[in-house]
This record gives C-alpha cells, structure tokens and sequence, in this order.
C-alpha cells in the first residue's frame, strides 16, 4: 500500500507542478459506497492525459468533492480513478518511532514499529482497507468530466 500511495503522491507532486495554465475547471463530487453502504475515510483520485490530478476524501456519508492544484475540480476530459483507503496513523509508539513513520518513504519504520508491538500491529491489520485492487492499484474505473457541475457516484462491490 505504502508503494502505491508514494507512487500516488509523486504524480501528484508532478502534476501539481506542471499545472494547468488558465483551464476552466468544473466541479466534481459524488458519493461513494460498498455493498451499498457509504464509505468514510476513501481517497478518490481522478488523473487525466493532461497530467493534471484531483483528490477528496470521503466524509462519513461516503461523500467527495475533487481539488486540484488550481482549485475545486477539473478541467473537461476523461480520467482514470482509483479509490485508496486513507491511512490513519495511531500514536502508539514513542516520539522519536512517530518520527520516523512520518518521515519514512517507505514501511520500514511502520514494519519496525508493527513488530516490536504487537497491539500495533494486530490494529493495523484491523484497519488495512477492504478495497479491492480493482479500484486502486489495478483501478480500469474511467470517467468523463463535463463542461457543467458533474455529479460521479461510485457504487463499489466487495466481491
């Protein structure tokens, strides 16, 4: 997970720093759920051609608004999605393991911190997503921004 969402963050930081010139943006938002439930805590990412990139989170409704580098939503096109679970770091080690964890570039110190606390890592694995790759590391979900208000909901399954 800690690979793709590194992977995520370069594009974004790339993008972001290409960005986009005077492009009309036109907002997106939606709402996301699995097996019909609505789904807290979900990075929905759209990345176009272009190399520009969108991203929100899910609140506890399972609702998303997209914010690029140049402000809420994207210019018309079609864009791959993919759909992360949100990691959310617990302060149960010392300072100086937070550190590290915050400062690592990959899961190394999590691995460390995971294994010489066994709580930890039991919790960890409670809280490792239930997203299938086929929204994320696999994702073929693509869609299209209009040139109007756009309104995409994503009704995931779990099998």
């Amino acid at each position: 997970m800690n690979k793709r969402f590194n992977y995520f963050l370069t594009c974004l930081t790339l993008s972001l720093l290409a960005g986009c010139g005077g492009v009309k943006l036109y907002p997106v938002a939606g709402t996301v759920t699995m097996d019909g439930k609505p789904m807290e805590g979900l990075l929905v990412a759209f990345a176009g051609d272009g190399g520009i990139t969108a991203t929100g989170t899910t609140d506890t409704n399972g609702a998303y608004q997209l914010t690029s580098i140049k402000g809420r939503g994207l210019p018309a096109g079609n864009y791959r999605v993919s759909i992360t679970h949100v990691a959310v770091q617990e302060n149960s080690g010392s300072q100086q393991q937070e550190s590290e964890m915050a400062s690592s570039s990959n899961s190394a110190a999590y691995e460390q911190q995971a294994m010489g606390n066994p709580t930890a890592y039991k919790a960890a694995e409670k809280k490792k997503s239930k997203i299938p790759d086929k929204y994320n590391s696999q994702s073929t979900l693509q869609e299209m921004v209009a040139e109007t208000e756009n309104v995409i909901d994503f009704a995931l399954s779990s099998k």
